[in-house]
């Protein structure tokens, strides 16, 4: 009804409201009408009854008194007049049936009126009763003799009649109902045009001002002076003001457009210039820093090789460094240019798991410690963090945060000192890098976190003015945001707050050596597309005295199903034709290998959090590059299996007692704490005139202890000439 009223036209609604009430009104007359029609017709049918049933009871009297049955069957018979009446019946004081009546099959009993009658009934103080049944209508009464009870009279007749009169009534006022509302429909179409004229000629008249955008069109005016009147006047008038406006805007326009029309053109090529510019940069950051990385790796590679040559001169010596400085600061050039364009991209997102973050504060000071001592500064630490605090957040994008912080201020500062505070209060930890620099002038505040922008002293020390771009965007992510107070001549401070709530595991222990033996056999499979990450994982697992079986694809894998089951698999995700996800979908399709683990295992930075490999089915995750002990923890959390530490054979030398060139251990460190195998791998050359050392690196490395490899290096000593 609503929807019809809303889409309706103006006339139609009145006339179906005019319907509607008359109809409403006549069906509630019609209905009354019904009701007492009704219930007169009943009170005369109940009233004929009765006295049929009280004339009768009065003549069989005498034969109920004398025991005269015939009689008393001739006094029922008078009732066959009557074609409604089914069956009567007389009974005696006692109760007894004395005579009884029914219609003849000449005269059928209607099919509504039951005609068993009871042969006794119980005493009663009184009979004298009318009850409506289904169909039917029951009178007793009782029979007198001298003020006596000698009996009583039972009767039963059809409600056919009373039916037949209700119907001819419905029928009757049907009839009624649609004449009359037939001629409230005619008298309502003559009648509304007085009401809709006046409103279907300003609705005409809005539409054409709508169309046309002509507000100088006027409604003519209503002779009435009800609502209507009022309303076509103020549309008028409204019409009126919106012509004045008009008026005046136009030319408020042609002022304008004599402005634009002088800027338009400078505009539209200040627009092309930047679209071109950040295509120019997209392309650059997407293509261009990936092509140069990898050919970088390779030049610090081999200088590294060509370091180790004893037969090198002092001059070409020189030059190897200068190649491996300018090579190195490159590489950090073109990683911050790739971290940027993960930003900017939105494919940089949240790592979150538990860390230990009193051993990444302490980690941070050992790394720019170092770096103070060899520019001559002091280094303070502000900590009151607790050994052991476990917290949950990205440990990776904090440490990167910290990195670039504490690297802008030991390059920026000549004199003086470079400070770390961590401070926390419950789930709230607040840090702050402070440093004793030229400080920023507050003219360049306002932009010093814009990408590709530096300030006078930035040009001067060199980079890119990508370091702090990184550390907004990555504090943005995790929820938090960078400040600055500075001023020239006094330092900077930069500070910022994360929200960090406690670790729900306990922190991964190093083991103390290599593993042993595990505590029994298992059933491993390696399935990866790429034969260097099947032959790491194989290695790893046969440390531990695992043997696995590896497929490069995982087609064959599933066929191997077919004959054997193992109880781990590690599946890469990303191979040619199936994929780790349809691989994972035929083995959970089959009923009876639902009993193998599998785990998924990628390289890519842009993949999902872990929490969507477990929600696609996967029993657990495993990152690439591989830590040895993440990949043993996950096989006792899946598997039940444990494994048995040995200590390391007793090293004749103590940690403390080896040496390295401050630059090589520093480099060493950077790379361990940004957790950069290629990086690690790269330095190997220039550790060989340091066996002792090289072979207790090689040994982390092996099994990926990055945690082992940053504690060692933190007792080795460095050589300060």
């Amino acid at each position: 009804m609503r929807a019809w009223l809303a889409r309706a036209p103006l006339q139609k609604k009145l006339l179906g409201l005019v319907l509607f009430a008359c109809a409403a009104a006549l069906l509630l007359t019609a209905t009354a009408f019904l009701v007492s029609d009704y219930l007169r017709f009943r009170h005369e049918m109940v009233r004929e009854l009765t006295s049929r049933v009280d004339l009768v009871a009065l003549n069989s009297a005498p034969a109920l008194a004398f025991g005269d049955r015939r009689t008393a069957r001739e006094n029922l018979d008078v009732l066959s007049g009557h074609e409604d009446i089914g069956v009567a019946a007389l009974y005696d004081r006692q109760g007894r049936q004395f005579a009884r009546y029914a219609r003849s099959e000449a005269a059928p009993v209607p099919v509504d009126v039951p005609v068993e009658v009871a042969e006794t009934v119980p005493p009663q103080p009184s009979y004298n009763r009318i009850q409506f049944h289904a169909g039917y209508l029951e009178l007793s009464r009782d029979i007198l003799a001298g003020g006596d009870v000698i009996g009583h009279m039972l009767l039963r007749a059809s409600l056919s009649p009373l039916r037949a009169r209700l119907l001819t009534s419905i029928e009757i006022l049907a009839a009624t109902l649609l004449t009359a509302l037939a001629f409230a429909g005619l008298l309502a179409l003559r009648l509304q045009k007085t009401i809709t004229g006046p409103v279907l000629s300003l609705a005409g008249t809005m539409e054409k001002v709508s169309r046309w955008q002509d507000y100088s069109l006027r409604e003519p005016a209503s002779a009435s002076r009800d609502e209507i009147g009022r309303l076509v006047g103020g549309f008028n008038d409204m019409l009126a003001q919106i012509e004045i406006r008009d008026r005046e805007l136009k030319n408020y326009k042609n002022q304008l457009e004599r402005l634009v029309d002088e800027r338009t053109a400078e505009l539209l090529k200040a627009r092309d210039e930047a679209l071109q510019a950040n295509r120019t940069k997209s392309s650059f950051l997407a293509n261009m820093s990936h092509e140069i990385r990898t050919p970088m790796n390779a030049v610090l590679g081999y200088t590294q090789v060509l370091r180790s040559d004893a037969g090198l001169s002092e001059q070409q010596a020189k030059a190897l460094s200068a190649i491996e400085s300018a090579g190195l600061h490159l590489l950090d050039i073109i990683n911050d240019i790739l971290d940027l364009s993960k930003v900017e991209a939105g494919a940089l997102e949240l790592r979150i798991a538990d860390f230990d973050l009193r051993e990444l504060v302490e980690g941070m000071a050992q790394l720019f410690q170092l770096r103070c001592e060899q520019k001559g500064l002091a280094w303070r630490l502000a900590s009151n963090i607790e050994p052991g605090t476990l917290v949950r957040g990205d440990q990776s994008k904090l440490r990167q945060v910290l990195i670039n912080l504490l690297g802008n201020a030991v390059k920026f500062t000549d004199s003086g000192y470079v400070e770390l505070s961590v401070q926390g209060d419950g789930e709230d930890y607040a840090f702050a890098v402070a440093d004793s620099g030229a400080g920023i002038p507050l003219a360049q505040q306002a932009f010093i976190f814009d990408p590709f922008h530096q300030g006078e002293s930035g040009h001067q020390k060199g980079g890119t003015g990508l370091g702090l771009a990184l550390v907004k965007r990555h504090l943005e992510l995790m929820g938090s945001a960078i400040a600055l107070e500075s001023a020239p001549g006094a330092g900077a401070r930069f500070r910022f707050a994360l929200c960090l709530p406690p670790g729900e595991m306990a922190s991964q222990q190093r083991l103390p050596g290599e593993l042993g033996q595990a505590d029994r056999p298992l059933a491993v499979w390696v399935v990866d597309d790429v034969a260097g990450n099947r032959d790491v994982l194989c290695q790893l697992l046969a440390q531990v005295g695992l043997a696995a079986h590896d497929f490069a694809d995982a087609e064959s894998a599933l066929a191997a199903l077919e004959r054997e089951a193992p109880d781990l698999v590690f599946m890469d995700i990303r191979m040619p034709g199936m994929d780790g996800f349809a691989a994972l979908a035929r083995i959970r399709a089959e009923p009876g290998l639902a009993g193998i683990k599998v785990v998924a295992i990628t390289a890519s930075s842009f993949e999902r959090l872990p929490e969507a490999y477990l929600r696609a089915g996967f029993d657990g995750f495993i990152p690439k590059p591989f830590v040895f002990g993440a990949v043993c923890s996950l096989i006792t959390e899946l598997t039940g299996a444990h494994f048995f530490a040995t200590p390391p054979a007793a090293s004749t030398v103590a940690a403390g007692e080896w040496r390295l060139p401050a630059a090589l251990k520093d480099q060493l460190t950077q790379a361990a704490n940004q957790a950069d195998l290629s990086a690690l791998r790269a330095l190997q050359p220039a550790l060989a005139e340091f066996p002792g050392v090289a072979s207790r690196v090689e040994d982390f490395m092996s099994r990926y202890d990055v945690d082992g490899m940053l504690h060692f290096l933190a007792e080795v000593s460095h050589e300060t000439g």
